[in-house]
């Protein structure tokens, strides 16, 4: 019976295929709460929205807003300008957290760690 043979060849090709398919989707998308969020913010940042987006950052009491404003205001540290453009270059999880790098004004990139459990945000080392 060649043809069942060919048929069950067939079936194991479509599963490793369709497997295939599953695993890619699930690491390009693991860490999408955390891309979101960061998306979130820069997108606050980008509409000069920043005590939303500090708020946000949730950040810890050290980290002062006049300190948020140096880092991510319209003289920006990080993007030496304001920031008006972003986009999400790559993310990696890493235990409980996520780095994500992202890449500002179309020529700097930084990278930021989101929490996975409570989604704050730190800088990368």
């Amino acid at each position: 019976m060649p043809f069942l043979a060919e048929r069950r060849q067939r079936i194991k090709l479509y599963a490793v295929i369709g497997l295939l398919i599953v695993l890619g989707l699930f690491y390009r998308y693991y860490n999408i709460f955390e891309e979101r969020r960061i998306n979130q913010f820069f997108d606050l940042v980008v509409a000069g929205d920043y005590p939303s987006a500090y708020k946000l950052w949730q950040p810890t009491p050290s980290y002062k807003y006049s300190d948020f404003l140096e880092d991510w205001g319209d003289s920006s540290f990080y993007a030496e300008s304001k920031i008006t453009s972003f986009h999400l270059e790559s993310s990696h999880s890493k235990g409980n957290v996520v780095v994500i790098k992202i890449l500002l004004n179309g020529k700097k990139e930084i990278a930021l760690i989101v929490n996975k459990e409570d989604k704050h945000f730190s800088f990368a080392p």
